[in-house]
């Protein structure tokens, strides 16, 4: 999968950007609990956040600030 977000820096990203990181990590949340029939917590984050990492081209870390600020980005 290819995402244009990985050809930017962390610090050129826009808001609307950050949302679509944000939007795509909940929804790989949402996969996994469909597969497990339930709320599954942080149980897939490193997979989910290591996947988001190869996706967008950002450090964990800064998906990690991304994904803490989600609700600004609303």
């Amino acid at each position: 999968m290819y995402s244009p977000i990985i050809e930017k820096k962390y610090s050129d990203l826009h808001t609307k950007e950050k949302k679509c990181i944000c939007d795509w990590i909940q929804g790989q949340y949402d996969k996994y609990d469909a597969i497990e029939g339930k709320y599954s917590g942080d149980k897939y984050s490193d997979s989910i956040f290591q996947d988001a990492e190869e996706l967008f081209g950002l450090s964990h870390d800064e998906l990690s600030v991304i994904w803490m600020k989600q609700y600004d980005y609303k």
